[in-house]
């Protein structure tokens, strides 16, 4: 699940990264759904945000962003609401975008964030 913010998932927003986009298949849920500056107001929002995500909460799930910040604050709101699987991708696409051999897809794609 990636947390970054529209522009990152895109791929214009590069965040001094060598590369911009999103990973294939990845879910976005951009980290700014489920706050009010620093936490959820509550449970019954971030319920809604993640169940518009369309991710399984029953299944593992990996979040990511940038370096690991916003992707763990999610993990532990996606824990908070019983994704007992809920896991971070540390270091995130800090290191993706360095491999070269990891593909990337840029455009809205998968993006749901209009639909919110």
């Amino acid at each position: 699940m990636d947390v970054r913010s529209l522009g990152e998932w895109e791929g214009h927003d590069l965040r001094g990264n060598p590369r911009g986009g999103h990973l294939p298949n990845a879910l976005h849920l951009p980290h700014s759904k489920l706050t009010n500056g620093f936490f959820c107001e509550d449970d019954a929002k971030t319920r809604e945000a993640v169940a518009w995500s369309k991710v399984d909460t029953s299944r593992p799930v990996i979040t990511f962003c940038q370096s690991g910040v916003r992707a763990a604050h999610t993990a532990m709101m996606l824990r908070a609401v019983g994704a007992a699987h809920a896991a971070v991708f540390d270091e995130s696409m800090f290191s993706v975008t360095r491999q070269e051999e990891i593909p990337l897809e840029t455009g809205r794609g998968a993006s749901r964030i209009g639909e919110l």
